[in-house]
């Protein structure tokens, strides 16, 4: 009912018009991937915290909660990290930090890192051209340019699509529960779409 082109458009590389699917994502619109490398930039509470869980979750956890002071309950069914990071990564935390107050580390840099090489992979691919790379990264195109010559970014990733904008993926959740809750109500199908073209137009 709720017409998809909407998302597929979103995720072009081309120019279109000035239409709102032509907005760039940020870097923090990239996902974290499966198997980040601990490096230089990372704190040494952070990499406490990956040699407990993983890489993965300690910045999955760092990017929600990162500088907050959370309290770890001995009971993990109790605890936030449980829907997050799995209940198992969830009950090595409770038992490790069982009972107290912790400051979850904040990773700026390392998830930065994480999140780019995905960027440089669709650059090497070819899926992306090095001015957009460079606009998404807020960086100079020459600058991304050496980059992409100077290190191995990206080199070994899979590339991927580029993620659609955090406005964009909130306005499409939005049209698709009301396109849903009107279609259930027994709307007609044209007045469903043409609600949800108004609410994607929220994005622009």
């Amino acid at each position: 009912m709720f017409d998809t082109r909407y998302t597929e458009s979103a995720r072009r590389d081309t120019p279109t018009d000035g239409q709102w699917y032509d907005r760039l994502p940020e870097l923090s619109d990239f996902p974290i991937p499966a198997e980040p490398r601990i490096n230089h930039t990372w704190s040494p509470s952070l990499v406490e915290m990956a040699n407990h869980v993983g890489p993965h979750a300690a910045l999955t956890i760092s990017d929600r909660f990162g500088g907050r002071l959370a309290y770890f309950a001995m009971d993990c069914q109790r605890s936030p990290f449980t829907r997050l990071v799995g209940e198992e990564k969830a009950r090595i935390l409770c038992a490790v930090y069982g009972r107290e107050y912790v400051t979850i580390p904040t990773a700026l840099a390392p998830l930065s890192q994480a999140r780019r090489g995905a960027l440089f992979a669709m650059v090497r691919a070819g899926h992306l051209s090095i001015r957009r790379a460079a606009s998404i990264m807020r960086v100079r195109r020459h600058y991304f340019s050496r980059l992409l010559k100077d290190t191995d970014e990206g080199i070994g990733i899979e590339p991927g699509e580029l993620p659609l904008p955090q406005a964009v993926r909130l306005v499409t959740a939005a049209a698709a529960i009301a396109a849903a809750a009107l279609q259930e109500a027994g709307i007609p199908p044209g007045r469903i779409d043409r609600m949800a073209a108004s609410i994607m137009a929220l994005a622009d």
